[in-house]
Formats: structure tokens, C-alpha cells, sequence
């Protein structure tokens, strides 16, 4: 699997690799996976092909796995929706990548 984007991120002292990556690297239901905290190279994997919003919600969906893996799903689930939700009415978007650097 060759990501489309990828990130490094320190989480509980562990550097992670979240990863956007076609819609067909990962299952047809599945819309993002986050590694056990355990793993010595975790990774975070996020199909791109999601409305931006969708997208916002995964990638803090599974962060939020990594971060806090004794929450329910439920847990994950709703918190994750409402920082999306949150960051979205602040105007948070995703830059292109071309412009990393550029403010």
C-alpha cells in the first residue's frame, strides 16, 4: 500500500504514521484503521475518499483510538464527531498538500 499522504505523529510517547490511502486498501465498509498501541511502528490508515467533513471525523476517530484505546467505540465515535463537527463550524479545513509551508 502506497499512501497518498503521510504524517508523523507523537502519541503517548510513540511516533505513529497516519496514512490517507485509497478507497481500495482497505475493506468496502471500512473507513479508517488504527494499529494496537502496542506495535513497535503503529500506523493510522484513512481512505481518502470521503467529504472533507467525513474525512476530519475518521482521522480523529482513529487518533483518538491511538490516544485513548480504553474508550468504547461509542465514546470514540461521539467524541470524535463532535471535535469534527467543532473544528468544521471554526472553518478547519484540509490545505492541498503543495502548499505545506505557505500561510
Amino acid at each position: 500500500m502506497v499512501p497518498e499522504e503521510e504524517v508523523k505523529l507523537k502519541i503517548n510517547k510513540k511516533t505513529w504514521k497516519i496514512k490517507i490511502v485509497k478507497s481500495t486498501d482497505l475493506p468496502p465498509s471500512t473507513l479508517g484503521e488504527c494499529d494496537h498501541p502496542g506495535y513497535a511502528k503503529p500506523e493510522i490508515w484513512v481512505k481518502r475518499n470521503q467529504k472533507p467533513l467525513d474525512l476530519m471525523d475518521t482521522v480523529i476517530h482513529e487518533v483518538l483510538h491511538a490516544v485513548r484505546p480504553e474508550l468504547s467505540e461509542e465514546a470514540v465515535l461521539d467524541t470524535a464527531t463532535v471535535i469534527a463537527k467543532a473544528l468544521w463550524k471554526l472553518n478547519y479545513r484540509k490545505m492541498p498538500r503543495n502548499s505545506k509551508g505557505k500561510h
